[in-house]
């Protein structure tokens, strides 16, 4: 019986460890791209959010209660659809601050990468976990 040659071994051996490592590697930047997705898409719901919220003060001249409220014709599986929680399908949060203030909150994967569009709008800036912002809706709309 043969027997294995040694630096074919050794070759194999190299070749298997270092593709597990880029495997590992790949593996991270895949887990973090995906968190990334996940807090865009939450910024983009709270926008969403924002600009509806603005949209109702201009016509109605109050601030809405709740999101039920905001979106009063909209079913529950809308809403969580639409504006839920990417990860958990829990509605993002929406609080009545008083008469022209509310605060958006949301919990986020990851801190706002220096580098991302969300940077150019230091509104929307946050750490990771649970953050809110206070948004005030000015009377001049």
């Amino acid at each position: 019986m043969k027997r294995f040659p040694r630096k074919l071994f050794w070759f194999l051996a190299v070749f298997i460890v270092v593709d597990l490592i880029g495997a590992v590697i790949f593996m991270g930047w895949v887990w973090q791209s995906s968190d990334t997705q996940r807090d865009k898409e939450r910024i983009k719901r709270l926008v969403r959010i924002e600009v509806d919220v603005t949209d109702y003060y201009r016509e109605k001249q109050t601030l809405p209660v709740s999101l039920y409220t905001l979106y009063e014709d909209k079913t529950p599986t809308w809403l969580k659809a639409h504006l839920g929680d990417p990860e958990t399908g829990d509605l993002l949060e929406y609080h009545h601050a008083g008469e022209t203030v509310y605060k958006l909150c949301a919990k986020f994967d990851e801190e706002t990468p220096e580098a991302s569009e969300e940077m150019r709008h230091e509104k929307w800036q946050h750490g990771e976990g649970q953050h809110c912002f206070i948004r005030v809706v000015t009377q001049g709309l």
